[in-house]
């Protein structure tokens, strides 16, 4: 299915996100649990969680993931911050 992102604060719809994509990575990353944005289903979706230690262990275990979460997080930023799209990559 599709979401719909906005900014946390906002009613302000900064990106679409389809099949293939996640979200939620910039909170455990960078904000340290603190949301950036809600993001609402626009139709049905299947949601894979994975909670936020288990995604930890993850990146202990994938420096490469971690650094390209993190190049990703940033982006998203950015372009939120501009008010571009934030689903670049």
């Amino acid at each position: 299915g599709t979401v719909s992102v906005s900014k946390a604060l906002k009613n302000e719809e900064v990106s679409q996100l389809g099949p293939g994509n996640w979200f939620g990575e910039m909170a455990l990353l960078v904000n340290r649990g603190k949301r950036t944005a809600t993001v609402a289903a626009r139709d049905d979706c299947r949601f894979f969680l994975l909670r936020g230690k288990d995604f930890q262990s993850l990146l202990q275990c994938n420096p490469e993931l971690k650094r390209f979460l993190e190049q990703v997080a940033q982006v998203r930023s950015e372009d939120s911050d501009a008010g571009g799209p934030a689903n670049k990559l």
